[in-house]
């Protein structure tokens, strides 16, 4: 099956008319925020609520968050060491498996 942009190749204007019609951001009402409103409407898009600007629509899969705090580490590691999954000599808190911790 042919794509429909190379059916429009052979008519020049691509199914727009005339080949000036679909040319430059005067086609589309101008470029960035213009059209948005003129003098008075120029708070229009804040006060009604409307959304024409930014990208909107799906948001893509975040990849799940696993990292953990010192300051959770240091607030459990009496009950880690209750639990077995840290040992503790002297000072020092040896042999902590991070995956088992939360």
């Amino acid at each position: 099956m042919t794509k429909r942009r190379s059916k429009k190749k052979k008519s020049g204007s691509h199914g727009y008319g005339s080949s000036k019609k679909n040319r430059g951001a005067g086609n589309r009402g101008g470029k960035g925020n213009a059209g948005s409103g003129k003098k008075g409407q120029s708070k229009r898009m804040t006060e009604e609520g409307v959304q024409e600007l930014g990208e909107t629509g799906f948001t893509s899969r975040q990849p799940e968050q696993n990292g953990i705090n010192l300051r959770d580490i240091d607030d459990k590691i009496e009950s880690l060491v209750e639990e077995g999954l840290a040992k503790r000599r002297r000072q020092l808190y040896l042999r902590c498996r991070r995956s088992r911790i939360r």
